[in-house]
């Protein structure tokens, strides 16, 4: 059984180390770099880099963030494999989906710095793993809001290590997306996705509760339509979140510009647009806002929210605005901010249903949409439009 396992064996091999910030490491997502370690904190951030004749592969993380204990913080990651060599591990996959071997999720936090992401010696991983080539994908699960990062308490990614080399990095997709949204949008609350994903191990306990354990973005509805388009996508998700109009106080209209998301309205160093340049933005917005919004300063807001996106771009792309599945109480304001947009001009605006296809009801926690419902939505809604773009 895979765990998080700290540094236990015999480096015997010659060990090659790289920086994280080395151009065979392939990152995706708001990141800044300094002294060659990447600092991050928005959830679904991943590195990628491909490996030849290693048994084993290391990483260093130093996670200082807070943690917020009442919420289940911490930081929660998963370690994926893909190879066309044929392999008896764990496969994160659903019909129609290229194969994904999910070896590991494990938490950081300050008591090492040190993480084995996978390793052969003295039986800790599965023989399969012993592959002549392999690509390997480090991805933070975890909402910032519950690992509790700040300026002065941060997580960055300072190196990889193995036995093996490192080969030079996977190309960048040619699909770009952004997914912004609230805990629908960052895959909160899905109870279910360990028996639908392929039983991801150290998950934590399967129990309805708001922590890092029911977490994962990689099972989120535009996680599944991200790996069924071999997309390259940014999450900007925070559960519990509201548009951010003037009678609400912050919200992800403040954080949205920002490279870091912090603890909300701290939020710190602003992200350049022209780092990612999507086709598509889909934002998911309103689930938070109830009583329903008042109709014309929240439609205002949002409408504010979607131009100055569009206008931070060169070659604004197509925006999506999604409601459901969880209410479909927004439904008509989101249809009257499409309508504004698109009759001032931003013809690339459209709405859309994200409800389960037929109507059927969610099987997630409180309500929320679980890890099976998230692919049928991911599949059936978002993948059908977004790969005509």
């Amino acid at each position: 059984m895979f765990s998080l396992l700290l540094l236990s064996f015999c480096l015997c091999a010659t060990a090659v180390t790289i920086p994280a910030t080395d151009s065979r490491v392939k990152w995706v997502g708001r990141t800044t770099q300094e002294n060659q370690s990447v600092f991050f904190d928005w959830e679904g951030v991943s590195a990628t880099f491909r490996l030849s004749g290693a048994s084993y592969v290391l990483a260093t993380i130093e996670d200082h963030c807070a943690g917020s204990s009442n919420l289940g913080g911490g930081s929660r990651w998963a370690v994926d494999l893909t190879s066309d060599a044929p392999s008896s591990l764990t496969q994160l996959s659903a019909p129609s989906i290229p194969p994904i071997h999910r070896v590991a999720t494990f938490y950081t936090g300050p008591w090492t710095s040190t993480y084995v992401l996978y390793s052969n010696i003295g039986g800790g991983c599965d023989p399969a793993c012993d592959l002549k080539s392999v690509t390997v994908t480090l991805t933070r699960l975890t909402e910032s809001r519950l690992s509790a990062c700040s300026p002065t308490g941060n997580l960055s990614l300072t190196s990889f290590t193995t036995d093996g080399d490192f080969l030079s990095a996977p190309p960048a997709s040619s699909r770009k997306f952004i997914f912004v949204g609230d805990s629908i949008s960052a895959g909160d609350l899905n109870v279910g996705a360990v028996a639908f994903a392929g039983a991801p191990l150290n998950h934590g306990p399967q129990r309805c509760a708001n922590n890092a354990a029911n977490n994962d973005i990689t099972v989120s509805a535009g996680g599944w339509a991200c790996r069924v388009l071999g997309a390259d996508c940014h999450f900007l998700a925070w559960g519990g979140i509201r548009l951010g109009s003037p009678d609400q106080g912050w919200g992800m209209k403040q954080l949205y510009p920002w490279t870091f998301s912090a603890s909300g309205p701290n939020a710190y160093f602003k992200w350049d647009p022209a780092n990612f340049v999507p086709q598509a933005i889909i934002i998911n917005l309103g689930t938070n806002d109830h009583p329903a919004p008042p109709a014309l300063l929240w439609q205002k807001t949002y409408v504010e929210f979607v131009l100055s996106i569009l206008s931070s771009f060169s070659t604004p792309p197509r925006i999506f605005l999604l409601y459901g599945p969880m209410t479909k109480e927004y439904e008509p304001f989101v249809l009257n901010v499409t309508q504004t947009l698109v009759a001032g001009g931003a013809k690339q605006v459209e709405s859309l249903d994200a409800s389960l296809p037929g109507g059927k009801p969610l099987s997630g926690c409180w309500g929320h949409p679980a890890a099976s419902d998230n692919y049928e939505i991911g599949v059936n809604v978002l993948v059908p439009v977004l790969q005509k773009i």
